[in-house]
């Protein structure tokens, strides 16, 4: 975002990249974090909405490697196939349940007993 040089500091612009809900993939990433991103052979997604389940597009990762965990907020009986079928892993009850997400990133970082996933 772009804001004028002098109080109140109000909002004049976007900044030529702007991500909004429908274009959050690889597509709007800069080259340097292309790069960094292209040196990875797994991806780990977090998504609210159905869109951000095609954040990973264009990576270069395999399916195979990419978790996709979906967090389905409201109206579980008429979005919980849908999420479902876009994502791998579906929470349910807000996105405060993390507890999940953060036992898998701790096992991944720190190798240890994956129990909780069973």
């Amino acid at each position: 975002m772009v804001f004028s040089p002098t109080p109140p500091n109000k909002l004049i612009n976007f900044s030529p990249t702007l991500v909004h809900m429908y274009n959050k993939n690889l597509s709007m990433a800069s080259a340097p974090t292309k790069t960094i991103i292209d040196s990875r052979s797994n991806c780990l997604l977090l998504g609210d909405g159905l869109g951000d389940a095609t954040m990973s597009d264009g990576m270069d990762v395999d399916p195979d490697k990419t978790l996709k965990i979906g967090f389905l907020n409201n109206d579980l009986d008429s979005n919980i196939d849908k999420y479902m079928g876009a994502f791998d892993l579906v929470i349910v009850g807000g996105d405060e349940n993390f507890y999940f997400v953060n036992e898998l990133l701790k096992a991944i970082v720190d190798e240890v007993d994956t129990d909780f996933l069973a």
